[in-house]
């Protein structure tokens, strides 16, 4: 990646786009402005033999909250995108609506009931469709 400037989507207008990965104490760089210069979740259950699998999307994106992600071990900071937990967007970017990018390489644009019947095509026994959205808490 050359600039850090891609992990803001462009709708995202109430951030402001990193503009170097230099250190910490330069005040434009990713080190700096950590979590509010990125614009999408990362999908923690993407793999090749999951083609439909989200990989990444807007980070609007809303689920089970907090939670932790069984297949790769990370607590407590996960998102569930599972049809029980009626997954959704909020109004943040994509006024109800968001981008998805699937592991087969491909993106659609969900608006709600397209992310709820993703959500139950990607859900199997074995995966909680988690979701590591940036985390704007502090704790």
């Amino acid at each position: 990646m050359v600039s850090p400037r891609v992990l803001l989507c462009p709708s995202d207008t109430s951030r402001d786009a990193a503009m170097t990965f230099s250190p910490v104490t330069n005040h434009s760089s990713l080190a700096w402005n950590g979590n509010y210069a990125v614009s999408y979740f990362v999908g923690l259950d993407a793999s090749d033999g999951r083609p439909q699998m989200h990989l990444l999307g807007d980070r609007n994106i809303a689920g089970f909250d907090r939670q932790s992600c069984p297949p790769t071990g990370v607590s407590n900071v996960v998102t569930w995108l599972m049809p029980s937990n009626q997954p959704g967007w909020d109004i943040s970017i994509h006024r109800f609506a968001g981008n998805i990018a699937l592991a087969d390489g491909s993106v659609v644009r969900l608006g709600m009931s397209g992310l709820r019947n993703h959500s139950v095509a990607a859900a199997s026994d074995t995966h909680a469709n988690c979701a590591l959205k940036p985390d704007f808490t502090t704790s």
